[in-house]
């Protein structure tokens, strides 16, 4: 089951963005759908006040009575939530690299292909299953478990490896690095210096020789990684991930 909101002021749109993805339950690998609708950014406040449960937010910027990205705001730092996905919709481009640090999913341009909609449905999907895996670790003849969604990073330290969080607890336990690595290479993990493997769902800033996270640790990017992380970002774009 995917839980789904739409907050927008047009009505109309609303109704195509219900259409398309009730019409596209077939692509998504037979995953029940769910969906409200709010047709202003006030009743969508009040519905999610102190909590938010859906897994993807189809998001209009120029709300008449507040905007998208004070939604967004309230999202991400009042209920303390990423884990919902966030697609922003607007009829203007200018409004892309200033919500970067919002994490979103995707950005609609007004008017837009009803295969960018699907496709930001699938990709919430794919995550919602990875958000169900564990990375796992042993400490203290212990063997203890994380959600692999609540990694920021990994950093070797010596003999031992250091978990980062988004919560900002550290955990540091002995194993190798390659061991670690292995857990998270199929989870969007990318390994950037020969101390550091980052989250890419967490990136906030790339530049040529660092990346910001969205803690706002800087972590740099060694000469040996900056040519197959480049192409792995250029990958990820064309993918749209």
């Amino acid at each position: 089951m995917i839980k789904i909101a739409i907050c927008d002021d047009d009505i109309g749109l609303c109704n195509q963005l219900e259409n398309i993805i009730m019409q596209s339950k077939p692509l998504l690998d037979d995953t029940d759908v769910a969906i409200d609708i709010y047709y202003s950014g006030s009743s969508f406040i009040k519905k999610i006040k102190s909590s938010i449960d859906y897994d993807l937010l189809f998001l209009d910027i120029e709300l008449d009575e507040t905007n998208g990205i004070m939604i967004s705001e309230h999202i991400r730092s009042n209920l303390k939530n990423d884990t919902c996905q966030i697609v922003f919709i607007s009829s203007k481009t200018s409004y892309a690299l200033k919500l970067f640090e919002y994490h979103p999913l995707n950005f609609l341009t007004k008017p837009f292909e009803d295969i960018k909609v699907i496709h930001s449905i699938n990709k919430t999907i794919k995550l919602l299953k990875t958000n169900q895996d564990y990375y796992t670790y042993k400490s203290n003849q212990t063997m203890n478990k994380i959600a692999i969604h609540d990694i920021l990073y990994l950093e070797a330290q010596n003999r031992q490896v250091k978990i980062v969080l988004k919560n900002g607890e550290n955990i540091l336990y002995y194993d190798s690095f390659s061991n670690a690595m292995k857990q998270v290479s199929n989870h969007n993990f990318y390994q950037i210096h020969k101390s550091y493997i980052i989250n890419y769902r967490y990136v906030k800033i790339f530049k040529y020789d660092q990346v910001k996270m969205m803690n706002d640790e800087i972590i740099p990017i060694s000469q040996s990684y900056r040519k197959s992380f480049r192409l792995i970002q250029l990958e990820m774009d064309r993918l749209d991930l």
